[in-house]
């Protein structure tokens, strides 16, 4: 019987069995917003989340390239009066949207808010606040988008 290469310490098993643990990765949205980590940089865990969640949500149908139907399109509730309605189809989009691409994530709460001022030049909009579960945890998670 012939052995090859070294007999490994059980330290070092220990270390590899450690490594192991599964962890998700994606692309931190909007691109460019991590200061002093570069332009494209990764996340995971809650901040993954938020970031998909903020790339559905600001995202217009048609954006994407190899997805035409990613996103909701809220940009065109942003001069529709505050009522019932329009927070209905807002619910309703915003809730569509997130079973089509975001199935392992439910929502909690949904907030449809008027502001007077958002992220652009003192234009009005709205802002959309959610709190969202992760489906294999019980942790809740809160993201704030302006629109």
């Amino acid at each position: 019987m012939a052995l090859y290469g070294n007999i490994v310490d059980r330290f070092v098993t220990s270390d590899i069995k450690r490594s192991n643990s599964f962890k998700t990765y994606g692309m931190c949205f909007p691109v460019g917003s991590t200061v002093g980590k570069g332009f494209f940089t990764k996340c995971s865990g809650n901040l993954l989340i938020k970031s998909q969640i903020k790339q559905l949500l600001l995202t217009e149908p048609g954006e994407r390239v190899m997805l035409p139907n990613f996103g909701i399109g809220l940009r065109r509730f942003a001069f529709e009066p505050l009522d019932e309605q329009t927070y209905t189809d807002i619910s309703t989009e915003v809730h569509e949207a997130f079973l089509s691409y975001l199935p392992n994530i439910s929502i909690v709460n949904l907030g449809v808010f008027f502001s007077d001022q958002t992220d652009y030049k003192g234009v009005p909009g709205l802002i959309i606040k959610l709190i969202v579960r992760p489906k294999d945890t019980d942790q809740l998670i809160e993201v704030k988008a302006n629109i």
